[in-house]
């Protein structure tokens, strides 16, 4: 069971019995909070320390392909995982893929293969 707080500065924690208070933190503002009770962007995700390494995941349940972009008003970028997870692929969205990477080593840079 998740208990929903309201803090002194108005902000909103959700924590349950497992989770540290600033799990998940939406202040006053609207900035969001993922480990942290101190956002200082619209999401701001603050991991783990003493690992072997920082894990973030970004997964989806069906089988198709995984695009996650990025934008501003200039322009903007994709990554992208093929269906079969076998390729990656960066891409200027209006200009087409930049960057390919397959599963078997090949890497293509604008339609040409890299050796």
């Amino acid at each position: 069971m998740k208990k929903i707080l309201m803090s002194v500065l108005g902000g909103l924690i959700v924590a349950g019995t497992i989770a540290n208070a600033d799990s998940l933190y939406i202040n006053a503002d609207g900035l969001v909070g993922v480990g942290t009770n101190t956002p200082d962007k619209a999401v701001h995700v603050l991991g783990a320390s003493g690992g072997p390494e920082a894990l973030y995941k970004l997964e989806q349940t069906d089988v198709s392909k995984v695009r996650f972009s990025l934008k501003n008003p200039n322009g903007a970028w994709t990554f992208d995982m093929s269906a079969d997870a076998t390729t990656f692929g960066l891409s200027k969205v209006g200009t087409g893929e930049i960057l390919l990477l397959k599963d078997t080593g090949e890497m293509w840079l604008k339609g040409v293969q890299v050796h």
